[in-house]
């Protein structure tokens, strides 16, 4: 039986687990480490207005949503962070009941506004356009690599 409960601690090492499988696979080909997804799931867990919900069927995480709040002059806006599902279990609907419950939570708490980064042009972005996201005019993401 599937079921969609809030993020505890406890879920940790699943949750690297997931997160290397999936970030480590087309189309990100990341170079997650169990370590380096543990720290990183870490501390996002201990932001603070933390909200994140996982999907499990049997016993086995399939997917997660996390992120945190941030104040803004309008209210509360919420940031997704990190959203992934197993590889072999995307599009059976996870991700869209992850996002929903999501959602719905954050509509209790009185929260405005969603919003996350993704990459242009893939999957991800198709899925969110979906679900009723839009791409922000007048907004751009600016980087700059620090040399050591």
């Amino acid at each position: 039986m599937s079921t969609i409960t809030k993020i505890t601690a406890n879920l940790l090492e699943p949750w690297a687990e997931l997160f290397v499988a999936v970030f480590n696979q087309p189309p990100w080909n990341d170079r997650w480490t169990l370590d380096t997804a543990r720290a990183r799931l870490s501390h996002i867990y201990q932001t603070p207005h933390f909200r994140g919900f996982v999907y499990e069927d049997e016993g086995q995480l399939l997917g997660m949503v996390m992120g945190y709040g941030e104040m803004w002059y309008s209210g509360m806006h919420f940031k997704v962070v990190e959203f992934c599902v197993a590889g072999e279990q995307q599009r059976k609907g996870i991700g869209s009941r992850l996002l929903q419950e999501l959602e719905a939570a954050l509509r209790q708490q009185q929260v405005s506004q969603i919003y996350l980064l993704t990459g242009q042009g893939g999957s991800a972005e198709a899925f969110y356009r979906q679900h009723g996201y839009m791409v922000q005019g007048g907004m751009i993401v600016m980087t700059k690599l620090l040399g050591t």
